[in-house]
């Protein structure tokens, strides 16, 4: 059950396509254009001083949101793409091409996902190019059905314009200061896209056969050897107990522990998840029960969890 809480389940998770701080136009279940199979999108715009453009928004150039880099949000293969439509003056909308200039992408997962009313000619990549997770592949435009600049983007069951949609999740983003993981923004509220720290990551690329020596509060010295098994799984091993780490994207993380009382348990009580991003900002982390609970104890809430989990979540 913790797994659900700390990595988000089997839930379909993608990284937004952006940087820096985008505001939620349209949600799932949008009053406009998010409805019925393709409920489940996304718009973001975004706004300085509550207004999404400067002067009077007459023209394209004074939309924030016009211009702005379209990041990939997941690691996979370009399927399709058009961007030679060009962007709607304000005031104007595309009902022919409603999707407008698109990009649509197979994720590494094997789900789907379309980026709509991109920039014209902005495209930055074509069809069979492989991408990363953050690479540029194109530019917000207003092309289709746009009343104004912003990015739409959703997961789709096939990789065709028009695609019926599904539910998803984004691996993280940042509100007024908190750190959110597999989470979904509402309307209105403005999220900031979280960025690696590469000096940061490169201090936790934990190295096979790394010794790594403490002297506790007595003097002794405390041995941590990095090690792996034959599942190719790394772990922290103190010639007893085992403490399994992984890293993926912006993310360390303590998922297994295995042994006795020790430092490293107490290592994971402390430091369960480290986002790898250089920011002040606070998160939360639900710890698995066999940490925080003794055996008996343990067998109690395994037997009532099913029928009230949220009890056991603080």
């Amino acid at each position: 059950m913790s797994s659900t809480f700390r990595f988000g389940g089997n839930d379909i998770k993608i990284h937004l396509p952006f940087s820096g701080k985008w505001t939620v136009y349209q949600a799932f279940d949008g009053k406009w254009t998010h409805i019925g199979k393709w409920k489940y999108a996304y718009d973001f715009v975004i706004k300085k001083n509550g207004k999404t453009y400067k002067n009077e928004g007459l023209f394209l150039e004074d939309y924030y949101a016009f211009g702005e880099n379209v990041l990939s949000p997941v690691n996979g293969y370009i399927v399709a793409k058009r961007d030679d439509l060009k962007d709607n003056i304000i005031g104007e909308v595309d009902r022919v091409n409603n999707w407008g200039n698109y990009i649509i992408l197979k994720s590494d997962l094997g789900f789907f996902v379309e980026i709509s009313h991109l920039m014209q000619y902005s495209a930055k990549v074509n069809v069979g190019d492989y991408v990363k997770v953050g690479d540029i592949i194109g530019k917000c435009g207003n092309s289709g059905y746009s009343p104004e600049p912003h990015i739409h983007i959703q997961v789709q069951k096939y990789g065709i314009l028009g695609s019926e949609t599904v539910p998803f999740k984004f691996y993280d983003y940042i509100k007024e200061n908190k750190l959110y993981f597999y989470s979904l923004p509402k309307k209105d509220e403005e999220i900031e896209a979280t960025i690696l720290d590469k000096s940061m990551k490169l201090r936790f690329n934990f190295i096979l056969d790394d010794i790594y020596k403490y002297k506790n509060e007595k003097s002794e010295i405390v041995e941590f050897i990095v090690k792996m098994n034959d599942k190719g799984e790394f772990y922290l091993f103190d010639g007893k107990n085992k403490l399994f780490f992984y890293m993926q994207g912006k993310l360390f993380y303590f998922y297994v522990y295995d042994g006795k009382d020790s430092y490293l348990k107490e290592i994971f009580k402390l430091v369960p998840k480290i986002p790898l991003i250089n920011k002040n900002i606070y998160y939360e982390d639900v710890l698995p029960l066999d940490i925080r609970l003794n055996k008996f104890k343990l067998i109690l809430i395994e037997f009532l969890l099913p029928f009230n989990f949220k009890s056991f979540l603080e």
